[in-house]
């Protein structure tokens, strides 16, 4: 016999007894279906209740061998009996009391259950030999007991039989619960029948007797609807006369009856007939806000007329709908709709909202700007400090450089953020876009080295008559943008084209048609759905994390784009990056140069009274003025730069003055100060722009206006600007 000859036997004896295992299982099952199929009929033809429990239990013990069954209903922690089947006793109360443990219970409530007989359940059997070892119970439940058990108990002390029956019994309880219920059923069908047959011969003579009284009336209703129909005819001639959208409904059917002419004239057809969710909706089940079901009580009485605001998704304008329930000329309960549109109010309203936000906007905005704007004034005043001290060819003199284009830059910010808020005063000139787009990627690529921009501009300029400060603020928005839709790096592409738009394309954008530039901002970052592409340029919809996004950048640029003339459009996939395309009008006009800034510093040695509340704005004004030779008295707000005037105004050769200051602001010093010296030079510095209430003090004979943040250069210039034009002033005076 060779090695592998044992194994083959192994393997075969293995074969074999799988076999038998499938073959005992296949016979269990048949078992099961076959005791299945004789208590169904058994069973089927039972006309009383309890008798189809106590006919199941009776089958399942004898065709299982189980000493003990029984079932009944679950009365706080007792067994109250229905039916049992006892293979020992003929006693019917064999076992009770069975008392049910709080552990029981919790788990019938999850489905049946196999317990050992001394698991917290309690019966009694002492005067039997019988000792019940496994028991199974099987929680259910009928129209009429609402919660009950059937009990299986078996004495086999070798193995536990009930637990692969446990899925049979449960069938077999199931099919007893079942037939138990229609038979309740049934019985309770044929209580009603029986009452309904004594009802109707009641009603029959009711009937007979009140027929005469009907043909009575008969005659009666007919006058009074020929009454009704002309009262009818005259409602509907009103209804057509009234200026609003009218419409009757059926509640039940939701059949159109009337629609009034103006409602017709709306729609352009006459619905009636049709159901009101389709043919004003254009919708296949009822709307949500329908009101049919609230314009009745529960007796079937009108209610009192229901007022409600909705928009039409048909013809996109907004009503507001009076409805109430009336009886039509056939006696139903319709619904009477009278629909007044309120679409220019909404628009009103909607206008008035988005101003009082803007305006709100506004104030916050301008608060942040001043707030910001003198941060950024002491560090530029300290830069332009350092820089004056430092060799030209110095290595540190292009880091101080690059410092200084960034405060300018963030100044920008602030001064964009107002133009948005406020509606923004432009500074119209024509600029070439080309050079525009080049320098504004140029200077965000600095700092996010981990993009790759690519741009694709021509030689030739496309030139467009643009504030050139706010464009640059929509190119930035832009450049974030796409910068956080690439967290890990990308692509960057820029490109510029002079397109034709026609009217047909204009049409949609209310703008006219003619020659533009287009303006291609492309990213290959995570990009968007249709949903949010539909939303990205409302205010304050962001998709960023909390903290890094307000909402605002796109919703700029989407104002500033609109309010050149031009229009702004995204596309994109998931997946597959996002393309904003912008299109400004061209101008035929030369690209405006700006004069290059003065750079010389230019000093002198008169005494300067600098203004302000804030430390850090006297601190480094003190510095950068004595810096150039001037001597300084410095006022912290308005209270005491009056002081110090009162006492030595006729030595003060110049007045640097804040306008926003707490207590006596700019403008009541500027005023106070005039008051003692009327020739006295006033040169007037904020955040703020040159507008409001700077330049109503510009308008009563300040000599000069000058933003913060300043460096060093521009404040020497202002400074001796205006002292050269006082001297001069002076010296004709004389």
């Amino acid at each position: 016999m060779s090695e592998n000859q044992p194994n083959q036997i192994d393997l075969l004896e293995h074969k074999i007894r799988v076999l038998e295992e499938e073959n005992n299982q296949l016979a269990e099952r048949a078992e099961d279906s076959l005791l299945i199929s004789l208590i169904t009929a058994n069973i089927q033809n039972l006309s009383e209740r309890t008798e189809t429990f106590e006919r199941c239990l009776e089958q399942i013990a004898i065709l299982k061998a189980i000493p003990f069954v029984t079932c009944g209903a679950i009365a706080g922690n007792q067994l109250e009996p229905i039916a049992s089947y006892c293979a020992f006793a003929e006693q019917a109360d064999v076992g009770y009391p069975i008392t049910l443990g709080p552990e029981i219970l919790a788990d019938l409530a999850l489905g049946p259950i196999i317990v050992n007989a001394d698991h917290h359940l309690t019966c009694h059997f002492e005067n039997f030999v019988f000792r019940p070892h496994t028991i199974a119970l099987i929680p259910f439940e009928t129209q009429e007991i609402t919660s009950g058990v059937f009990v299986f108990i078996d004495d086999a002390q070798e193995e536990n039989r009930l637990a692969p029956m446990l899925m049979l019994l449960t069938q077999v309880v199931d099919m007893a619960v079942t037939r138990y219920d229609n038979l309740f059923l049934i019985e309770a069908l044929t209580r009603a029948n029986k009452d309904l047959e004594s009802r109707v011969l009641h009603r029959t003579r009711d009937l007979t007797a009140a027929k005469e009284n009907l043909e009575r009336e008969m005659a009666e209703r007919e006058a009074s609807e020929k009454a009704l129909q002309e009262s009818h005819h005259t409602l509907l001639t009103v209804l057509n006369s009234i200026d609003a959208s009218i419409n009757v409904v059926d509640l039940e059917t939701y059949r159109i009856l009337f629609m009034n002419k103006p409602m017709i004239d709306v729609f352009g057809q006459d619905f009636t007939g049709r159901l009101c969710f389709e043919a004003f909706r254009e919708v296949t089940v009822p709307c949500d806000e329908c009101k049919n079901a609230q314009l009745l009580d529960q007796a079937g009485h009108p209610r009192d007329v229901l007022i409600w605001q909705g928009r039409n998704s048909r013809t996109g304008r907004w009503y507001v709908n009076y409805d109430r329930a009336i009886k039509w000329t056939d006696g139903r309960m319709v619904r009477l709709q009278i629909a007044t549109d309120i679409t220019q109010f909404k628009t009103m309203e909607s206008q008035l909202q988005q101003a009082q936000k803007m305006e709100a906007i506004g104030t916050l905005a301008g608060g942040i700007a001043h707030d910001f704007n003198n941060l950024l004034m002491a560090i530029l005043g300290h830069v332009s400090l350092v820089a004056v001290e430092i060799e030209p060819m110095h290595p540190s003199r292009e880091h101080i450089t690059v410092v200084e284009e960034h405060i300018r830059s963030a100044m920008d910010l602030t001064k964009q953020l107002l133009g948005f808020a406020r509606g923004g005063k432009y500074e119209v000139q024509p600029v070439d876009i080309n050079a525009l787009l080049v320098s504004s990627a140029t200077l965000f690529g600095r700092t996010h080295k981990e993009l790759r921009i690519q741009t694709n501009v021509g030689e030739v300029p496309l030139v467009v008559e643009v504030d050139r400060r706010q464009i640059e603020q929509v190119f930035l928005n832009l450049f974030i943008n796409a910068w956080q839709a690439m967290p890990g790096g990308g692509e960057l592409y820029l490109r510029t084209v002079h397109v034709s738009l026609d009217r047909e394309r204009c049409k949609a954008y209310q703008i006219k048609p003619g020659e533009y530039t287009q303006i291609a901002v492309t990213d290959t970052g995570t990009g968007m759905d249709e949903d949010t592409c539909q939303r990205i340029f409302d205010p304050f919809f962001t998709t960023k994390q909390k903290g890094r996004g307000t909402g605002l950048g796109l919703a700029s640029a989407y104002g500033i784009v609109k309010n050149h003339g031009g229009i702004i459009t995204v596309y994109s996939e998931v997946g597959h990056g996002t393309t904003f395309n912008i299109f400004l009008p061209l101008s035929d006009k030369e690209a405006y140069r700006e004069p290059p800034m003065e750079r010389q510093l230019l000093k002198g040695s008169e005494t300067i009274l600098l203004v302000d509340d804030e430390d850090m704005i006297l601190n480094v004004g003190q510095a950068i003025l004595k810096k150039l030779g001037y001597q300084v008295v410095a006022a912290k707000g308005g209270e005491q730069a009056a002081a110090v005037a009162r006492k030595m105004v006729d030595a003060i050769d110049l007045v640097i003055l804040d306008l926003i200051m707490p207590g006596m602001d700019g403008g009541q010093t500027f005023d106070y100060l005039r008051s003692l010296r009327k020739d006295l030079p006033v040169l007037l510095s904020s955040g703020y722009a040159i507008d409001g209430q700077a330049n109503e003090i510009m308008q009563r004979g300040c000599n000069g206006f000058i933003q913060k943040p300043f460096n060093m250069i521009e404040l020497s210039n202002q400074v001796r600007k205006i002292l050269d034009a006082s001297a001069g002033v002076e010296e004709k005076s004389q």
